[in-house]
């Protein structure tokens, strides 16, 4: 995790060092920098294994009914008319909870009372 943090921001001071070359007005090429943290929420999550498993609601039994922290980065560089635009947005959506009831999936039963981990 901190050599990754070291990275990243090895490569931002780098990208910012060399964003004023060129975002220059005589330069055809722009440079365009983002950087977006907040919390995002699930709305609609089910799943059924097997067809006689039983369907497992995420957000109502699954404990995804909290927010959840992501953050995006974005880069574009410009060239004349067109841009690129180059996007990293990690995302994960984990909750661990106890079973309110049995839960039969491709026929195990996991008993009312135990510990899951939802991914």
């Amino acid at each position: 995790m901190k050599i990754r943090l070291v990275l990243i921001v090895v490569l931002l001071i780098a990208v910012v060092s060399s964003a004023g070359m060129l975002n220059n007005p005589e330069n055809r090429f722009k440079l365009e920098l983002d950087y977006e943290i907040g919390f995002t929420g699930v709305i609609f999550h089910t799943i059924q294994f097997g067809q006689t498993g039983t369907v497992l609601n995420y957000v109502k039994d699954g404990g995804q009914d909290v927010l959840f922290p992501y953050q995006r980065y974005t880069a574009g560089l410009s060239i004349g008319k067109h841009t690129v635009y180059f996007l990293y947005q990690p995302l994960t959506v984990q909750s661990k909870v106890q079973l309110k009831n049995d839960l039969i999936l491709d026929g195990v039963t996991f008993p009312t009372g135990s510990g899951i981990l939802l991914n």
